[in-house]
């Protein structure tokens, strides 16, 4: 019976700490913080991935439009799904290859980063 219980409240914990996206209304009805520009975004993305690589001549350009957009939540480290205006595009620094970065702006800051690497050929994510 006592191995019963704890199965099912392992399974619970389980199922709602890998919960990282949001549902179709939590989209539709979340705030994400006050509208900005696309000069504003750009501006912002570029200074907080010039910031994380710490590298002044770094090229970044970006890949699409700013948007309204979500980041996953980070199970089991207390990072919530948050929502903000994306941007994304690719950086490069000195002679590399291009790689990708995404960063999320809400009320004027970046809020979330991150930036891709390739490792022993596989792309790893760098928060």
């Amino acid at each position: 019976m006592n191995v019963r219980i704890v199965a099912v409240l392992t399974s619970l914990l389980f199922l709602t700490s890998c919960n990282t996206v949001p549902t179709a209304g939590q989209v539709i009805y979340a705030d994400y913080g006050n509208a900005i520009t696309a000069a504003e975004c750009q501006s912002l993305a570029q200074a907080a991935i010039s910031s994380k690589l710490g590298d002044p001549n770094a090229r970044i350009t970006f890949d699409a439009p700013c948007r309204r957009n979500w980041v996953r939540a980070i199970p089991n480290s207390g990072i919530p799904i948050e929502y903000g205006y994306y941007q994304t595009g690719t950086y490069d620094v000195g002679n590399a290859e291009p790689n990708d970065y995404y960063v999320l702006i809400r009320d004027g800051r970046a809020i979330r980063a991150g930036i891709s690497e390739q490792v022993d050929q596989v792309i790893v994510w760098r928060p």
